[in-house]
């Protein structure tokens, strides 16, 4: 189909750009990979002559490499809502992409890893036909440098019906989730005995007691309890318990968990309404990287579950372009050249940004570096971290590729790594069971634990409330997706399941 005017627009600019140079560009529409990420993203080259400086560069790498392509990235979405379609159109990032995809807009490599919560987008672009499988490449020399870059467990994660069909491109995955306290709080708050919880909540507050510590259990997200259960977390108020799917909260671990808070004395409760945001909160265990006195301020106690679900964080190539094996000579090059990583995302050395205590700086006069890139783009393990101004540490993420790296690689493949639900025909039935979760468990305030009554223990009729909210779910056909994920679950297991 015809090209979009906007892409007509943002290739014109480029040979624009190119002409007024004094080095004519011997790159073209016919040559040019087309990278989309999302609009929230930002580079480190800016627009205006820096910008042409950045891109001027990144041609002359690419040369110097040997290539006859050269590469530019197409932001969608995001910020710049409207920038690429009209914002009224009322798609996600990942829908965009796949309708701009279908009717022939040109991309040649796009970041999905941003979609709505009840949706898996990797999923999503597999069903819709625009993924390349990757195996074959990944078992070439160009293609051993993106694999040997992650452990096994990882790419398991990233198949789906046992084939790759993306690069990776998560970030902390390594990272545990869980509740932060601040010493001083805890010890003029005391707020219950172990002995007042039952089952799993009970031992966990018996390690926490051994530890001088307490245990706060009233913002929990249903991934968070399911991990604590020992559960996956598959769609919304859908877990798998020992790889059958069944009802979250119709599960004895959801009413284990709101007895276990109504067990909470008074005293207590009231003490946990009252508590500061900095008294506690909920953060991954990376936090005291970012802020090092906090070793010492608080305790910490993760309840996310250690395990490798499937990835839904990918980098794909568009199964329609022409232009594939340059595409994935592309990502070839970024993972195994980290210079040619940092030039990508960040411009120039000296000129854009500076290097300094392992991660890197905006140049003087230069735009602000964008975390994002390095998330979006997938390089997240492997160009320079960018340094988290806002943060006490902002050296933070030097290492945190490595940490999360080491941590991936002890984590065993379950049964269910590398299952993806196909949600295609029950998109309406997911995004109702969402929007009536949202309706039951939405934060009354915006202190992430001020939750309705009922999840805090604080109400009384507590169970009358989980009744009202499974009513609604089994009304809005929740068994019926649970029974069509079974099946799924199902025929996946007996072909592809890394765990037999």
């Amino acid at each position: 189909m015809k090209k979009s005017a906007i892409f007509a627009l943002f290739m014109l600019l480029f040979f624009i750009t190119s002409a007024c140079t004094n080095t004519p560009s011997p790159f073209n529409e016919d040559n040019t990979l087309i990278w989309a990420i999302p609009g929230i993203v930002s580079f480190g080259g800016g627009e205006g002559e820096l910008g042409e400086q950045w891109q001027e560069a990144v041609d002359e790498a690419l040369r110097e490499k040997g290539a006859d392509f050269t590469v530019r990235f197409l932001p969608i979405g995001g910020v710049f809502d409207g920038y690429y379609e009209p914002s009224e159109d009322g798609l996600w990032y990942h829908d965009k992409i796949f309708k701009m995809i279908n009717e022939g807009d040109r991309i040649d490599i796009a970041c999905i890893s941003v979609g709505s919560n009840t949706e898996d987008a990797y999923m999503q672009a597999y069903t819709t036909g625009i993924t390349t499988p990757l195996d074959e490449f990944l078992q070439s020399e160009a293609g051993r440098v993106i694999y040997d870059k992650y452990p096994r467990n990882v790419w398991n994660a990233m198949r789906i019906n046992g084939e790759v069909n993306g690069v990776y491109a998560g970030t902390l995955r390594g990272a545990q989730y869980g509740y932060y306290f601040k010493k001083d709080w805890l010890t003029a708050n005391p707020l219950f005995e172990p002995s007042m919880l039952s089952g799993k909540l009970s031992s966990l507050a018996e390690t926490l007691q051994a530890e001088n510590n307490a245990l706060v259990l009233a913002n929990l997200s249903q991934h968070s309890i399911a991990g604590m259960y020992e559960l996956v977390s598959i769609l919304p108020g859908i877990v798998l318990d020992n790889e059958t799917a069944c009802a979250l909260y119709e599960h004895e671990a959801y009413t284990d968990y709101l007895r276990s808070l109504r067990a909470i004395p008074d005293p207590g409760k009231e003490k946990i309404s009252q508590a500061g945001g900095e008294d506690i909160f909920w953060g991954n265990s990376e936090f005291p990287g970012v802020y090092p006195s906090w070793s010492d301020e608080y305790v910490t106690h993760p309840v996310s579950s250690p395990d490798l679900s499937s990835e839904q964080s990918a980098l794909i190539i568009n199964r329609h372009s022409e232009h594939k094996e340059q595409a994935l000579q592309l990502l070839s090059w970024l993972y195994s050249d980290p210079a040619f990583a940092d030039l990508l995302l960040y411009g120039v050395e000296g000129l854009h940004f500076i290097r300094e205590n392992g991660v890197v700086y905006a140049a003087e006069g230069a735009p602000a570096l964008d975390v994002d890139a390095i998330f979006f783009t997938g390089m997240f393990h492997t160009a320079t971290p960018p340094a988290a101004l806002d943060f006490p540490n902002p050296e933070y993420y030097a290492g945190v590729s490595e940490r999360a790296l080491t941590y991936m690689e002890t984590l065993p493949d379950a049964p269910h790594t590398g299952f993806h639900f196909d949600s295609r025909g029950w998109e309406d039935t997911i995004a109702l069971l969402d929007e009536i979760i949202t309706k039951h468990t939405a934060q009354t305030e915006e202190r992430d634990y001020d939750l309705p009554d009922f999840l805090r223990g604080l109400d009384e009729n507590w169970e009358q409330a989980v009744v009202a909210l499974n009513a609604e779910l089994a009304e809005a056909g929740i068994h019926d997706l649970i029974a069509e994920v079974n099946k799924q679950y199902t025929e996946w297991s007996a072909l592809y399941s890394p765990v037999k």
